[in-house]
């Protein structure tokens, strides 16, 4: 009995050991595969590298070939070749000269598109010098809207061929103030219609280069006028008409946007050639003259209507026909002053600490 008990019990005790150690070995195991993932988080590793580790863990655990991930394009490698037409030109502003730093932004036309589904529609970059260059842009007819500095613009139905450069020429940006106003007879207060009317820089600035006209045009049948897009800036205005003194609005600014309207724009009635060599005009007998800014009287006939109505010497003259002096020239408050006999001009007039007006009827002047 004792011969088979042995032997059995030396079996048992042989198993209870092996699987022991195979238990042990597995804990240790289960162990060093918690330690793996319960690890304190690491600095990140490049993402090739943490995908070799993962792939390495896969197999660990799996005991057998880790699934071949894809691995990402090298960062350092140059980008695969885009497929598509190249789109170039040249954005310029309203003089030609470049607009400053551009996006242009591109969609597909509603029309003449031959590849919908795959047509390239968002913006790209234009340098300071207006050049803009787009790549891969698939076959089509495309609308351009670009956005500038010194304002925006639009090209429609620019086509872009499969292959190759497709060239859009210039697209010149459109944006920019309006300017208006309307050309008015002083004193009669009647529109002047078909007054010429140029808006120029008379000196080189950051719009010009040089003295240039920016825009010409005349007055409709209503005295009105109005340019469109004209740049920031500060612009002369000069207003010609027949039988009128022309005037010259100086340093004219214009924003870049929205509306500059000038509201009524004065024109007195005659010539610098009659103002200044006639022997004889209609008036009311004073000289007159600039002081510091102010239009003054400097001298008053006798026997003239300026006497009779007593004004003298050193008035300072506010208004002309209710025009403020200081926006009148000299030669456009003598033409003013000056008119027809038995005609009559209104005077606003400040004499020390006293303002007043008058209101004096013109007679034949002969100068002294």
């Amino acid at each position: 009995m004792l011969v088979f008990i042995v032997p059995v019990a030396l079996a048992i005790i042989t198993m209870w050991s092996l699987y022991g150690r195979r238990d042990a070995a597995n804990r240790r195991a289960g162990e060093k595969q918690v330690q793996i993932f319960a690890r304190a988080p690491q600095k990140p590793l490049a993402l090739n590298k943490r995908i070799a580790a993962i792939s390495s863990l896969l197999a660990s655990l799996d005991g057998g070939i880790a699934p071949q991930l894809p691995s990402p394009a090298d960062p350092g490698a140059p980008p695969a070749p885009r497929t598509g037409g190249t789109l170039r030109g040249l954005v310029v502003d309203h003089f030609g000269g470049t607009p400053g730093a551009c996006t242009v932004f591109m969609r597909p036309s509603q029309a003449g598109m031959l590849e919908q589904h795959s047509a390239f529609s968002g913006s790209v970059r234009g340098g300071a010098d207006g050049v803009v260059t787009a790549e891969g842009i698939s076959p089509g007819a495309y609308d351009l809207l670009a956005r500038c500095e010194r304002g925006m613009g639009r090209l429609r139905n620019v086509s872009v061929a499969a292959e190759g450069i497709s060239d859009f020429g210039s697209l010149r940006l459109d944006g920019g103030s309006t300017l208006r106003g309307t050309v008015v007879e002083s004193g009669a207060k009647k529109a002047v219609a078909g007054a010429a009317i140029t808006v120029y820089s008379p000196y080189p600035n950051k719009e010009t280069p040089e003295a240039s006209t920016l825009f010409s045009g005349s007055s409709d049948r209503d005295g009105r006028f109005e340019f469109e897009n004209v740049p920031e800036g500060k612009w002369h205005l000069k207003i010609d008409a027949d039988g009128f003194l022309g005037k010259d609005l100086v340093g004219l600014s214009t924003p870049g946007r929205g509306v500059v309207d000038l509201g009524q724009v004065f024109l007195v009635r005659g010539s610098l050639e009659t103002l200044h060599e006639s022997s004889q005009f209609g008036g009311i007998g004073v000289t007159i003259g600039r002081n510091k800014g102010d239009l003054k009287v400097m001298a008053v006939i006798d026997g003239t209507p300026a006497k009779n109505a007593g004004l003298v010497g050193g008035d300072t003259i506010l208004e002309v026909n209710g025009l403020p002096a200081a926006d009148l020239s000299l030669d456009e408050a003598i033409g003013s002053i000056r008119g027809d006999e038995r005609t009559s001009v209104r005077l606003k007039i400040r004499r020390g600490g006293r303002t007043f007006e008058t209101e004096i009827v013109r007679d034949t002047i002969k100068p002294e």
